[in-house]
């Protein structure tokens, strides 16, 4: 896998599944866009305007998240049943 961005410090995939599990918890402001095939946080502003800001690097374990892996279907999975 290559490096995202310049920026980057690794090219080791994420190995934890973070980001696609919060892309199918409606809780978590990350989506999937399938038309672009990558991961994206977004944000509305009261005035209407949606921000997106794609997402290279897992939240959690820092790895690339591949541009073309869209969300895995988790059965039953959400965030606050693991409290």
């Amino acid at each position: 896998m290559n490096k995202p961005n310049g920026e980057s410090v690794t090219d080791v995939p994420c190995t934890c599944g973070t980001v696609f599990k919060y892309a199918i918890d409606s809780m978590f402001p990350v989506e999937y866009d399938a038309r672009e095939n990558r991961y994206y946080i977004v944000h509305n502003l009261p005035d209407g305007m949606l921000i997106r800001m794609m997402i290279h690097h897992c939240f959690f374990c820092g790895g690339v998240i591949p541009d073309s892996a869209p969300p895995k279907d988790t059965v039953g999975f959400n965030l606050r049943d693991q409290e």
